[in-house]
């Protein structure tokens, strides 16, 4: 006999920035969906996706940084009412760095932008309880880190403290979003600094290595990168480009046992935040959209101990 389902909501992905982390969003939105009680999962019990994937945006690295590229904004906002005009009834963009242009994206729909930048902060913010399996917040089973990566010997849940550390926040991401301010202010009004590294330049090429491919050519990079963020004394350290979420789970076995901050990866906030809006629109305490709006309990990020 066929079970009755409940249609969800649909979340609109303005994808492409790159193809590869777009796929990618949609994998950890699957991995992050629970099963119904009861019963094993089902195709119907995860949730719609409309995935605009145009890998045609204009570049974000050539208009903020070279300063020689066209504005992303009216593509962006583009992408934002066709998502909407086919159904999409929030929104969610997996670039940390297209979110320079987040104003235009919510300028140009009356769905819910979830910001994963702003919901990121929120989630780290000092002293905000660590998601787990045995706390779930709202009424959304939360998504805990066996859920999508399998902890190593010494990873155990003593080493993952109960509430976010003090201290400011290690941004491993394109030196673009440290021009533009994005996670500095978002970051702020949870009352946490953040810290970059100091190559940006290594930074940029690790980036254009993932976007090509080379995988391994970025990921010393970015160990070393979050090395020195900790050492420079990181509360946490933030996986801030979608580009190095492809490596996130590299980084944190690269950080198993040598003790540092937790790990907080901005692709899994976001896709937490995608399978709580669907399954508990009401979760999403404004229609606006901007970042006042989201309300924390929608960001059940996905962590790694790096002790």
């Amino acid at each position: 006999m066929d079970e009755t389902v409940t249609a969800r909501p649909t979340i609109g992905i303005l994808g492409g920035m790159g193809p590869e982390a777009t796929i990618l969003l949609m994998q950890r939105i699957m991995a992050a969906t629970p099963a119904p009680e009861g019963r094993a999962r089902d195709d119907a019990d995860h949730i719609p996706l409309l995935v605009d994937n145009n890998t045609a945006v204009p570049s974000r690295i050539r208009h903020l940084i070279e300063g020689t590229g066209e504005d992303p904004g009216p593509v962006l906002a583009a992408m934002a009412r066709r998502l909407e005009t086919a159904g999409a009834h929030a929104l969610a963009m997996p670039c940390n760095t297209a979110h320079s242009y987040a104003a235009a994206v919510r300028g140009a729909a009356k769905i819910p932008f979830l910001d994963m930048v702003a919901l990121t902060a929120a989630a780290t913010a000092p002293s905000a309880t660590v998601p787990s399996a045995s706390m779930p917040p709202v009424s959304v089973p939360p998504v805990s880190i066996s859920s999508v990566v399998t902890p190593s010997a010494d990873m155990t849940s003593a080493t993952v403290p109960d509430v976010m550390p003090a201290g400011p926040a290690g941004i491993l991401a394109s030196p673009a979003t440290r021009r533009t301010g994005i996670f500095a202010e978002a970051f702020a009004a949870t009352g946490r600094g953040v810290l970059y590294p100091a190559d940006e330049a290594a930074m940029l090429a690790a980036i254009r290595a993932v976007k090509a491919g080379d995988t391994e050519a970025a990921r010393p990079v970015l160990t070393a990168a979050a090395a020195e963020l900790g050492a420079a004394g990181a509360g946490v350290l933030v996986v801030g480009c979608s580009e190095f979420s492809l490596l996130s789970r590299v980084l944190m076995e690269d950080r198993t046992g040598k003790g540092g901050p937790l790990v907080v990866d901005t692709l899994d906030v976001l896709a937490a935040a995608c399978v709580r809006f669907a399954l508990s629109p009401a979760s999403l305490s404004g229609a606006s959209g901007s970042p006042a709006s989201l309300s924390p309990a929608l960001a059940s990020p996905v962590m790694q101990p790096a002790s």
